[in-house]
């Protein structure tokens, strides 16, 4: 893989920008915070995995320094399911499950929803919140179902494997487009509520910046 250094560039030019607005540290607390959020007990499919990957694209880009965070804190609340709740799924795993197979087309879901979330600004309006989060969520029910189909573990890879894998998914969809919308919404808002109260309670920042 050759680097590019014109992106490389720009990744130091954005972490520089946001780090000196003091807006890094908020943005990495709460996209870890919603994926620690994956460890609560939580009604089916309502997580705000989702919400994350479009709140580190939208503020960070799609760029390598959201693939990072996001995927980081992605992978680590994995790392602690997968070997405690859901190890009941491993049965013939005898020490610490570093990966699991569903891994590969959840987390090319993931990717497709961070570079949806570049497509917003970092102070979009709810209906574009809105529609985008229905969006990302369209695109992860498609990418997860191909991809349970194309492993041919639960469903033979023929025309009617496919229509059968597309269908399971349906009755999950209702939960994740309603809990990524709330999700999209609240984790925006906390951003939004965070750096407004950090602008008027600093006055060095409003010097800096006004």
């Amino acid at each position: 893989m050759v680097l590019n250094p014109e992106c490389i560039i720009f990744n130091i030019k954005t972490f520089i920008y946001m780090k000196s607005q003091g807006k890094l540290l908020t943005v990495f607390a709460l996209i870890f915070a919603a994926a620690a959020s994956r460890l609560m007990p939580h009604p089916p499919n309502v997580t705000p995995i989702t919400a994350m990957c479009l709140f580190g694209g939208a503020l960070l880009g799609f760029r390598l320094i959201s693939v990072i965070v996001s995927f980081a804190s992605l992978y680590l609340s994995d790392l602690l399911l997968n070997n405690t709740v859901l190890s009941i799924y491993y049965p013939e795993s005898t020490g610490i499950i570093w990966w699991a197979d569903y891994m590969y087309w959840t987390y090319a879901g993931f990717a497709a929803i961070v570079l949806i979330g570049s497509l917003l600004k970092r102070n979009p309006s709810i209906g574009k919140m809105i529609l985008v989060s229905l969006l990302a969520t369209g695109v992860f029910y498609a990418l997860t179902s191909f991809g349970t189909w194309a492993s041919g573990i639960i469903y033979p890879v023929t025309g009617e494997g496919l229509i059968a894998s597309f269908t399971a998914g349906i009755p999950f969809l209702r939960n994740s487009m309603m809990g990524n919308v709330a999700f999209t919404l609240i984790i925006f808002s906390a951003y939004k509520w965070i750096t407004s109260n950090y602008r008027s309670s600093n006055p060095a920042y409003q010097k800096t910046h006004d």
